[in-house]
């Protein structure tokens, strides 16, 4: 039998990947692949064997490898921890199914939750010769690699007050610098309503009212601080302090210089992340924190939150049929990896789950038995996506029943717990209209509020706020009544110059007069998602990320035909570029399409847990062709006393990078 290089390399990954395990621990292997639906008694869960055993301890713990934060139990003996197991009585550790919380201690020795090699080597960790346990000063220029230990009374002293490169003169900033350079918003408001001319100010928001009048200067400034730009001249009227203390006085909403400083953290959980947050922003007054997400992952979570209006959207392991794993490897990139990924393996061996890998590497034997491996270009994710996405289209193999629900009500009759603004109507022309690129609301046609949108109702074939409509139109190129209209939305920055030809500049949908007597034109919010995706045939999309186009269709007709009990799951491997959270919000697009979300088998909240979700999926964003004006994160913390400086900053919107676009 002939092999091939892909087959080669996959083996003597697997072979490589034995051996690893075989190496740190003979039982790890045995135990990601045994059933892991029982207890497994460990056969060193006693306590050693030690002479004066009595002075052996157990310490409870979380392990913070990794976000999933696994339950741990540390032997300590003599101060030093020897050994280090799952707890049983954690969710994580044991297939969230752990030990009921009255199991006596005692009783609870005989059973040991699960550890990934990286939880078991917290002890090589701690005392690895090469930790760094002093604080460390730079001793030369920057770049020479070297580095001196000083006390951490220096080190207090000189980051807030701020220090000196004894071996090279070069002086350093302390934090009390950017303290004092902070000024409040209100501080800003005030000076430009005093000292910038009012002809400016209201020619500037005659733009924005759309000529109607200000009534409260002050409020106005503040809610539309975020617009302001001041022309030259105008920013030379600003007293002397307060342009010292603005980053650019011509762009006041860019915030005062205390937000030159920035604090990265590392494993920001719950506590540190709240005392961070009051240091940073009530102390020194910078809104610059950056938490370990926020460059391992974020991208992916943005893009769910474009989908979802929230992250941590996962797969039930448990009861799914089959799975896209997508640039989610065992034990590497997704957690938590030991429940998940040991049910994911167990399973699979079992032969009740079928999985097609989508990573541009075989790595760790993972793929050698997967039912499919696509390979694409890195970076190039969103391009199969956008393939899978116009052959379900192509098929008609997505869950109609699902998308046509408008409303809650309406889903919930049908036995879903979401529903998805897939049939609610964005305006696409014109582009000089208010409501541009934005959700038709029930209150611009007068049949409804401000807080309901629009559907074309099926029953009726009338307009209707998406609350009075059991179901509704999803794609306009299917009504016998939709007409050719102009389509505004790619132009610009907005479409990839090497296709620009290939974007329509018309689609599907119906004119519509508003009650201010306004004409706009407007499509459904799955028909601009068809639209993007047949900018390029499932040839087109396969070319461009490099991979063969029967896997592309090969996949999307396989997760049409499992449906609800099939999923994509996918971490870092497809977001970790510039056009990441556009290619997370395109991989969950295939989940909305299967209408899986809320289901045994689909995707779910809580990753394996089968918590009920929220309402809410979105299929193009409000504001915004499928991106959000992406909201601050804000943790649950007390209101800040008044005397607390509190951050301020624009915000900076960026246009994601389309599939096949150069990073």
């Amino acid at each position: 039998m002939s092999t091939t290089r892909r087959d080669f390399l996959r083996n003597a990954a697997l072979a490589g990947t034995g051996v690893g395990f075989l190496a740190f621990g003979s039982s790890a292997l045995k135990d990601i692949i045994k059933g892991p639906f029982k207890p497994i008694p460990y056969a060193n869960a006693a306590p050693l064997n030690m002479q004066d055993a009595e002075k052996m301890k157990v310490v409870h713990s979380l392990c913070l490898g990794c976000n999933a934060r696994c339950g741990i139990r540390a032997r300590v003996y003599d101060g030093m921890v020897y050994k280090v197991e799952g707890n049983p009585y954690c969710m994580s550790n044991s297939f969230w199914e752990p030990l009921p919380m009255d199991t006596p201690l005692e009783e609870s020795f005989k059973h040991s939750g699960k550890m990934c090699l990286k939880g078991q080597s917290i002890a090589h960790y701690t005392y690895d010769p090469y930790r760094i346990t002093v604080p460390l000063k730079r001793a030369g220029k920057r770049g020479e690699g070297k580095f001196k230990p000083i006390s951490w009374e220096q080190l207090i002293n000189e980051v807030v007050n701020g220090g000196i490169i004894e071996e090279t003169g070069e002086k350093l900033p302390g934090l009390k610098m950017y303290a004092d350079l902070y000024i409040s918003k209100e501080e800003v408001v005030d000076a430009v309503l005093k000292h910038v001319s009012r002809e400016f100010l209201e020619k500037w928001a005659n733009a924005i009212t759309k000529g109607k009048p200000v009534e409260d200067w002050k409020k106005f400034l503040e809610e539309n601080i975020y617009k302001l730009w001041l022309p030259k001249e105008e920013a030379e009227k600003l007293p002397e302090d307060v342009k010292k203390r603005l980053i650019d006085p011509e762009m006041p909403a860019l915030g005062p210089k205390s937000n030159f400083c920035l604090v990265v953290g590392g494993r920001v959980t719950e506590g540190r992340g709240e005392f961070l947050e009051r240091f940073l922003y009530g102390t020194i007054g910078s809104a610059n924190f950056l938490g370990h997400a926020d460059v391992c992952q974020w991208p992916k979570w943005a893009g769910q939150i474009f989908a979802f209006d929230r992250p941590h959207v996962g797969p039930d392991i448990k009861s799914a049929q089959y799975v896209v794993a997508w640039g989610a490897q065992i034990a590497e990139s997704f957690n938590p990896a030991v429940p998940v990924w040991s049910i994911f393996h167990y399973r699979r061996g079992e032969g009740d789950l079928k999985v097609v890998w989508i990573d541009p590497r075989a790595h760790n034997g993972v793929v050698a038995f997967s039912h499919r491996h696509i390979m694409p270009k890195p970076g190039e994710d969103g391009a199969i996506a956008c393939g899978i996405l116009r052959r379900m289209f192509e098929t008609k193999g997505f869950d109609r029943r699902f998308l046509e629900n408008p409303n809650l009500e309406a889903a919930k009759k049908d036995g879903e717990v979401v529903f998805s603004n897939a049939s609610h109507l964005v305006v696409v022309a014109p582009q000089n209209h208010p409501s541009y690129r934005k959700l038709l609301r029930a209150s611009d046609l007068g049949i409804g509020s401000e807080n309901e949108y629009v559907v074309l109702d099926k029953a009726t074939n009338t307009l209707k706020a998406h609350t009075q409509s059991e179901s509704a139109y999803i794609l306009m190129d299917e009504y016998q009544g939709a007409v050719e209209i102009p389509n505004e939305l790619y132009q610009g920055e907005d479409i990839d110059p090497k296709r620009a030809d290939k974007y329509s500049k018309t689609t599907k949908g119906l004119q519509v007069k508003l009650k201010d007597g306004s004409t706009v034109y407007v499509t459904t919010a799955l028909q601009l998602l068809k639209d993007f995706v047949f900018v390029e045939t499932v040839e087109g999309w396969a070319k461009i990320a490099g991979v063969n186009p029967k896997d592309i269709i090969a996949t999307a007709d396989e997760l049409s035909f499992y449906g609800k009990k099939a999923c994509v799951v996918s971490y870092r491997g497809p977001v970790m570029h510039t056009n990441g959270s556009i290619t997370q919000w395109l991989i969950d697009s295939i989940n909305m399409l299967l209408g899986n979300i809320g289901h045994k088998g689909g995707m779910i909240w809580q990753v394996g847990t089968g918590e009920k979700i929220r309402v809410g999926m979105t299929l193009v964003v409000e504001e915004s062709l499928g991106v959000s004006n992406c909201t601050e994160h804000k943790r649950t913390t007390k209101k800040p006393l008044s005397t607390i400086k509190q951050k301020w900053r624009v915000k900076i919107h960026t246009q994601p990078k389309c599939p096949g676009s150069s990073s």
